[in-house]
């Protein structure tokens, strides 16, 4: 399925009824990592997820959209819109899919029912960047390293992050992401937009 969202294609996927239930997925990813997630749960939810902006050959990045934290919220907000959602919504998310869910409970709370953290980036500002982060948020060192990454060296990058994922489905995620250079392009500007120093401003007061 997709949907128009900041004048952009946005691809997700929606099974079930019930509450609506948004996943987020991380870096480098797509929805259908929450696919045997949804498998359990769509009998008694309505389950939406979708490829964030840019991040996958299906979901393009809108114009303008420069991936920092309030660009995040106005996204998720502008997404559950165009779907026509108006109750409140559970969120599931990991990764960098936790910071877009974040930003956007944090900014709507009202449109939040509950969370569930399946691991993150750092909602914190003394997060340190883990050792990949630090070489996609340097410039041209970033351009470097995502110039020379290719299907071998991917492929042992994520099978020491998620040994329980099989070969097929991380030669579809390949396919789907580092495999495209606009999307790699991407990636990078995910990374360096977010400056963690910035989170301080967005904790409870």
């Amino acid at each position: 399925m997709q949907v128009n969202v900041q004048g952009a294609r946005i691809y997700y996927n929606e099974r079930g009824t019930g509450t609506p239930t948004l996943f987020l997925h991380g870096v480098p990813d797509s929805g259908e990592l929450w696919t045997p997630m949804i498998d359990s749960l769509a009998a008694n939810f309505r389950c939406i997820a979708l490829d964030l902006p840019g991040l996958t050959t299906r979901s393009e990045r809108p114009a303008g959209f420069d991936y920092t934290l309030p660009s995040m919220a106005k996204f998720v907000d502008d997404f559950v819109t165009a779907l026509g959602i108006r109750e409140a919504s559970h969120l599931v998310f990991g990764d960098f899919g936790a910071l877009y869910g974040l930003a956007w409970a944090i900014t709507y709370p009202d449109k939040v029912r509950k969370l569930a953290l399946a691991g993150s980036v750092g909602f914190a500002p003394d997060y340190q960047w883990h050792s990949n982060a630090k070489l996609f948020r340097t410039p041209l060192l970033g351009e470097l390293v995502m110039l020379a990454m290719n299907e071998r060296t991917f492929a042992n990058a994520v099978k020491a992050a998620a040994p329980t994922l099989s070969a097929e489905y991380w030669q579809d995620v390949l396919s789907r992401s580092i495999a495209s250079r606009a999307v790699k392009a991407n990636i990078l500007r995910q990374y360096r937009a977010i400056d963690t120093k910035i989170y301080a401003e967005w904790e409870p007061k």
